[in-house]
């Protein structure tokens, strides 16, 4: 994508999305508590071979000071700095999807650590925990907010243990709008998170962040719904942990839409869980055809969290 001008009439396109409020700071819920359907967080998945859910573990509690070592060596394939696919000079825009498992790995410091070795401009987080008794009642986006030096911005999914749970968003740049949508759940609620970006450059980037459900039939609706809801955002950056290795129908129809990030120019297999040996890809960046080809993609080698993280360095 060579320096395309977006404005923010494009932001909210969406009826259905729910904006969420401009105050992130600890003392306010930072959007409305999501309604669940069928049985609480915990479900797991009928196979075994994705990771667990919200309350898995419930009874651990993310520790700040407990922190393990984070080795985070990868390995990738480039274009030349600064060059586009096209030849054509461009800014260079690095997005990172990383599944955190609420800290309950390691710790925030460590997370974010491997954040600021990333160094990049956009981060997707899934499992974020949100004032509650398990995380010790930590607002966690808030504070890898302030550890990474990154505008948070948090999306629930569920009320859990007096708080909160979802997805968050850390930019570089100002974050100029927000919103969620819930998506068609069985079991524990999953949604979509919208955040529209302000580059310095004057673009304003699109930055959609999901986890999808456990079951191949959920996860074949949502991503249905999550097409919809991007329908019309040829800029967007769609990020997360969608349960679904690329041979599933679940990421044969979000390709349909979107580019493969990873795929082109990263090291295959490109597995990503669970974190110790990886032996499935389920975490993706995805593009919207606005975007050219990546310059470079990684998935970085760290046991910070049950899952490895992805970094992919765009051109605007």
């Amino acid at each position: 994508m060579n320096g395309p001008q977006w404005t923010l009439g494009v932001a909210l396109a969406l009826g259905a999305c729910t904006p969420e409020p401009a105050d992130m700071t600890p003392a306010a819920s930072t959007t409305a508590a999501a309604t669940t359907s069928g049985p609480g967080p915990g479900s797991t998945s009928s196979g075994g071979a994705m990771e667990s859910t919200a309350a898995d573990s419930t009874a651990e509690t993310t520790s700040m000071g407990a922190s393990t070592s984070s080795s985070t060596t990868a390995t990738s394939s480039t274009t030349a700095a600064g060059e586009s696919s096209t030849g054509v000079e461009s800014t260079p825009f690095v997005v990172m999807t990383f599944n955190v498992r609420h800290g309950a790995e390691s710790s925030l410091e460590a997370v974010a650590q491997v954040i600021l070795d990333a160094e990049p401009d956009v981060v997707a987080l899934q499992e974020v925990d949100q004032n509650t008794t398990r995380s010790g009642n930590v607002f966690q986006a808030d504070v890898l907010g302030e550890m990474t030096e990154m505008e948070p911005a948090f999306f629930a999914a569920i009320p859990l243990q007096g708080g909160e749970y979802g997805l968050s968003v850390l930019s570089r740049h100002p974050i100029a709008t927000r919103a969620h949508q819930d998506l068609t759940s069985v079991g524990e609620q999953r949604i979509l998170a919208i955040a529209d970006v302000m580059h310095p450059s004057g673009a304003v980037v699109t930055i959609a962040n999901t986890h999808l459900g456990l079951t191949v039939a959920e996860r074949e609706v949502q991503a249905t719904e999550v097409i919809d809801a991007l329908a019309g955002r040829p800029n967007v950056v769609l990020m997360g942990d969608l349960n679904a290795e690329p041979t599933e129908s679940t990421f044969a129809a979000l390709e349909d839409v979107f580019s493969d990030a990873y795929a082109g120019i990263g090291e295959r297999p490109g597995f990503t869980f669970p974190a110790t040996e990886p032996t499935i890809r389920i975490d993706y960046i995805l593009l919207g055809t606005e975007w050219a080809p990546p310059t470079s993609a990684v998935v970085v080698d760290t046991l910070t969290s049950d899952h490895r993280p992805i970094v992919v360095e765009l051109a605007l």
